[in-house]
This record gives structure tokens, sequence and C-alpha cells, in this order.
């Protein structure tokens, strides 16, 4: 058979199967999975939908993209000492600013995490020069970053704060 990226994914998974010393069988129980599917899967004339891709993804503990496209997803752990270590580095540097830039940043956070979330399509819009407003959380770093350097928000001085 031809080398395709189809039939590279499915060697992955195949391999994935094998890695976990399991049989064909085993996998297709596991995870709900028809054999005939598989059978499919391994002969060309399907391949797995989405919903299969995230299922052994999430079985085997890697990442969709690395069943997809191989390429390898490396897991980051932090303890939680140096997350105490970023958050004070964070509090200092943030009290430093004025009024007018702590404002930003908090309403920046905020559209982050509305970012982040997912579930809202639209982020709240201000009416304040210092605020910032965006008509979807898709935006929210390019263009704060724009306004940012446009110095709409005031000069900055990574070292001293705002002037």
């Amino acid at each position: 058979m031809k080398s395709t990226p189809e039939t590279e994914m499915i060697e992955r998974i195949l391999r994935l199967i094998k890695q976990a010393g399991m049989t064909a069988r085993e996998f297709t129980k596991a995870l709900g999975i028809s054999a005939t599917s598989v059978t499919e899967w391994k002969t060309g004339r399907t391949h797995p939908s989405v919903d299969h891709i995230r299922k052994i993804a999430a079985f085997f503990d890697v990442s969709t993209d690395y069943i997809i496209n191989g390429k390898e997803f490396t897991r980051v752990t932090v303890s939680d000492e140096t997350i105490d270590e970023l958050d004070n580095e964070m509090y200092e540097a943030f009290t430093t600013l004025t009024s007018e830039h702590k404002a930003v940043i908090r309403d920046f956070v905020k559209l982050c995490l509305i970012k982040a979330d997912g579930k809202k399509k639209t982020a709240p819009t201000e009416t304040k020069k210092t605020d910032v407003s965006f008509s979807t959380g898709d935006d929210v770093l390019a263009d704060f970053e724009k306004r940012f350097n446009d110095g709409e928000f005031g000069e900055f001085d990574p070292d001293g704060g705002a002037s």
C-alpha cells in the first residue's frame, strides 16, 4: 500500500496498540469501536472519524496532532513553587503600574479568559479609552498588542512601570 498521510496515521494507531501490548480485539472493545471499522482503516476503505481520533488520543494519552500528523506532544509540568514565584513576580510588577494601566491589564485578562473558555462568542465592549474592547475573543492578543504598540495606553518602561 502506498504511503499517504492517512496510511501513516493508521500505522501510528496500530503502533500504539502494539506498544500497549493489546490485541486489535482488546483495543476495539476498550474504545467501543467496531472491529469492522478498524479493518476498513487498515485496508484504506475508510478513515477514523474525528470522534474516534479523540477517543484514541485520550486512551493512549497522546495528542490528536500525534495521531493525525505524527507530531510529538510534550507535556510541561510546572511545580507549585514555580507558580508561586511567577505569581509573586507578576504581583510585584502589577503594583508598580498606574491605576489606568492596571485597568487595562484586568480587562485584558478577562478577555483572555473569555477566549480560553470558548463558550462565549463575544467579549464585552467598554466605552472608556483605556478599556480593551473586541468584537470576538479570537482577536484579543493581536488587537491588544497593536493598541499597546501604538501607545494607546501611555508610555511603559519595563523596568520602572508606567510613566
